[in-house]
């Protein structure tokens, strides 16, 4: 407080003034940021439930047939991005049975078939058998994945499931960097307000302090 007392009228008239066009332009960048964010992660949710559903429709006469290697290829076909390769959000894609064995992983080396996704005891185990026996698609956030899932159905049952799981970090990492560069340019408002304000201050103050002096 002291050291605020201590500075000119002119200098804290600007800082002021300065501090508080920073403070504005922050929170309205901040807002435009987590608006795009959202927006980018519902785009993201809307990609994982439309992929989850292309599976669950493609995959049913493959698993009626108990075939896998059909099953597989199309997981290849289904999740592979117009450049070649898996699309850059990708993490899995997979065809399950009603009782959670792989039938079709786009990672068969990681994933063998015939054995189970998950082992009882995982903490993911719950939210599978959920999904399990659920009659319509849905869309799980995780902490940077989002997965979508869509019942395998016929004759109005289940035979399996199809999963896809899509990364977040991409999107978490131009959010990060749209935060900084919000920051970055509030703290530019500031110092170019600061000096432009002191500048401006000094001139008007100026004749006043002359006055004063008289």
């Amino acid at each position: 407080m002291r050291f605020f007392s201590s500075l000119s009228l002119a200098f804290k008239l600007s800082l002021v003034l300065s501090l508080i066009v920073a403070a504005v332009a922050a929170a309205i960048g901040s807002a435009m940021v987590d608006r795009d964010r959202q927006r980018l992660r519902e785009e993201l949710r809307g990609k994982a439930l439309l992929l989850a559903r292309s599976v669950a429709v493609t995959a049913r006469e493959p698993l009626l047939r108990d075939d896998s290697w059909t099953l597989y290829k199309m997981l290849r076909e289904l999740t592979q991005d117009p450049a070649g390769g898996g699309g850059p959000t990708l993490v899995a894609a997979m065809v399950l049975d009603s009782q959670g064995r792989v039938l079709a992983h786009i990672n068969p080396a990681l994933f063998p078939i015939g054995l189970p996704l998950l082992a009882d005891n995982s903490l993911e185990r719950p939210r599978l058998q959920a999904e399990l026996g659920m009659k319509a698609p849905t869309v799980f956030d995780g902490e940077g994945f989002i997965d979508g899932a869509a019942p395998v159905q016929a004759s109005g049952k289940n035979l399996g499931l199809a999963r896809v799981r899509l990364s977040t970090l991409e999107l978490d990492r131009k959010t990060a960097d749209a935060s900084i560069s919000v920051l970055l340019l509030s703290v530019s408002i500031a110092l170019i307000g600061i000096i432009l304000g002191s500048i401006w201050s000094i001139r008007t103050l100026r004749p006043l302090h002359t006055l004063a002096q008289s």
